[in-house]
């Protein structure tokens, strides 16, 4: 009986789900700040091509209408659907951290039932660090 009971302990362990997409266009929101979410036509755009270092990330491109006549980019996200970490898809291994989402992340792994243990052991140094 003990033999069952510690694989099943260390499975309820890891999450019950994904962060999904929308969760992720949140996190990268809370990581900006109010001044770039109010840029006019600022938007996030989820990104399907971003090359095989992103392949385990959601990658989201930041724009806004920049000077006339033309767009600008104003970053690339990635986030870790597993864990709910927020990095620079442009910047070495740059994690981003601010109060604000810090504190959302802690939402969406309560949420997901990612434990801090689980956290510690799965978590990811970012796409442009493997």
């Amino acid at each position: 009986m003990l033999a069952l009971s510690q694989p099943q302990a260390a499975i309820s362990q890891l999450p019950k789900k994904p962060i999904s997409v929308d969760q992720a266009k949140k996190l990268v929101l809370a990581a900006l700040t109010l001044k770039t979410r109010s840029l006019p036509g600022f938007g996030l755009e989820l990104e399907h091509d971003s090359g095989p270092e992103y392949a385990d990330y959601y990658n989201f491109m930041g724009d806004w209408d920049g000077a006339e006549g033309g767009s600008a980019m104003l970053g690339f996200y990635a986030v870790d659907p597993e864990t709910g970490d927020v990095f620079s898809g442009t910047v070495g291994c740059y994690e981003i951290s601010t109060t604000a989402l810090r504190k959302l992340q802690k939402e969406f792994r309560y949420q997901i039932g990612l434990s801090a243990e689980t956290y510690k052991k799965i978590k990811k140094k970012g796409p442009l660090c493997q």
